[in-house]
C-alpha cells in the first residue's frame, strides 16, 4: 500500500487486532473503444502494493499474474515504490478493446485498538517536523475546516480521540452521496453542497489534518466488495482513505467516512499506487482522439 508501517517503529503488535488473511483471486477488465486515427493506444492497470502490519513480518503482497491479452508488462509508476501493468497498442483498429489482468492477493482485517494508548499534541508537534517535509501538500484548509478543528481540539488533549472525533465531523458534515456534480478536491463546493463519495470526504478529512498540523496522506485503492456497475464507466469497487503518521506508532490507516472505528479496515480494502485509482488509459497521436472508457470492473473470488 502507500507505505508500510515499519515494526520497528511501532506500538507493540498487541495494538493491533488482525483478522485471519484471506487470499483471494481479483480479475480487473477495463472496455475502451478506440477511434479511427489512433496510432497507439498505452493502458495501465494498478497493481496493488505490497503491505506489511506489526504481527504479519512477510509483505501481503500479488501472486499468480495473468493478462489477456497477453504481453502487459510491469512498469514503475511516478510515486517511490509504485507498480503498474501496461499494455502497449500499435496501430489498433478502431473499435472495442477488453483488458483483463487476473492476480491473487492476500488482504486482512486490521484495527488499531487505541484503548491505552494516548498521543499527546505536543509529542505530535515535534514528530511532525521529522515526518512532514517531503510529504505531498494537504488541501488548504478553509473557514469551516478551521472551525470544525478548533473545536474538537478544545474539547480532547488526545490526538487519537481528535482523530475519531474528526472522522465524526466527516460524516455529519459531508454525508455520503455519490453523485455530486463537483469535483473531490474542490474544498469549498464540498463545504456547500454539504455530500459527497468517499473521495470528498478524504479531501475534508485531509484538510482538517492540514489544520491540525497532523501529517496525513491520501490513500487509492479497490473495495473489493463486489459491488455490481452503477451509473457511469466504473463499478463500486473502489474507495478512498487516508494515513496518519503518529509518534511510536508510525503511519495508520484511517476511514474518516467510518460509522464505526475511523481505525477499523477491512480485508477488501487494499490500496494502491496514488498515481491512479484502478487504470489509466492514453492514446497517439498526441492530441488526437481518446479512447473512450467503456468500463472499467473488478471481481474478487476467495481462495482456500
Amino acid at each position: 500500500m502507500v507505505a508500510a508501517l515499519d515494526p520497528a517503529a511501532a506500538e507493540p503488535t498487541g495494538a493491533f487486532n488482525l483478522g485471519k488473511p484471506q487470499r483471494v483471486r481479483v480479475t480487473h477488465t477495463t472496455r475502451v473503444r478506440v477511434a479511427a486515427g489512433t496510432t497507439g493506444l498505452h493502458l495501465w492497470h494498478a497493481r496493488p502494493l505490497p503491505r506489511t502490519w506489526p504481527g504479519l513480518p512477510a509483505p501481503l503482497d500479488v501472486g499468480a499474474v495473468d493478462f489477456a491479452p497477453a504481453g502487459a508488462k510491469e512498469v514503475p509508476t511516478r510515486t517511490e515504490g509504485g507498480r503498474a501493468w501496461k499494455w502497449e497498442l500499435e496501430a489498433p483498429a478502431p473499435g472495442e478493446l477488453t483488458f483483463v489482468s487476473t492476480f491473487e492477493l492476500t488482504s486482512v482485517d486490521r484495527e488499531l485498538r487505541t484503548a491505552g494508548l494516548k498521543v499527546s499534541w505536543a509529542e505530535l508537534a515535534t514528530h511532525a517536523t521529522e515526518v512532514t517535509p517531503g510529504l505531498a501538500a494537504l488541501p488548504e484548509p478553509n473557514a469551516k475546516v478551521r472551525e470544525v478543528v478548533d473545536r474538537v481540539r478544545k474539547k480532547s488533549d488526545d490526538v487519537l480521540d481528535a482523530l475519531v472525533a474528526l472522522s465524526r465531523a466527516v460524516v455529519e458534515t459531508v454525508p455520503y452521496r455519490p453523485g455530486v456534480p463537483y469535483g473531490s478536491d474542490d474544498l469549498t463546493a464540498i463545504c456547500r453542497g454539504g455530500g459527497g463519495h468517499c473521495g470528498h470526504r478524504a479531501t475534508f478529512f485531509l484538510s482538517m489534518c492540514r489544520a491540525a498540523g497532523i501529517p496525513a496522506r491520501r490513500v487509492l485503492g479497490f473495495a473489493l466488495l463486489n459491488q455490481p456497475p452503477g451509473p457511469g464507466a466504473d463499478d463500486g469497487n473502489r474507495h478512498v482513505w487516508a494515513e496518519v503518521s503518529l509518534p511510536r506508532l508510525g503511519w495508520v490507516e484511517i476511514d474518516p467516512g467510518a460509522h464505526g472505528s475511523p481505525f477499523a479496515l477491512g480485508r477488501a480494502y487494499v490500496a494502491c499506487p496514488p498515481d491512479f485509482q484502478s487504470r489509466f488509459v492514453d492514446t497517439a497521436p498526441p492530441g488526437g482522439p481518446a479512447a473512450a472508457l467503456l468500463s472499467d470492473t473488478l471481481k474478487a473470488e476467495p481462495l482456500r
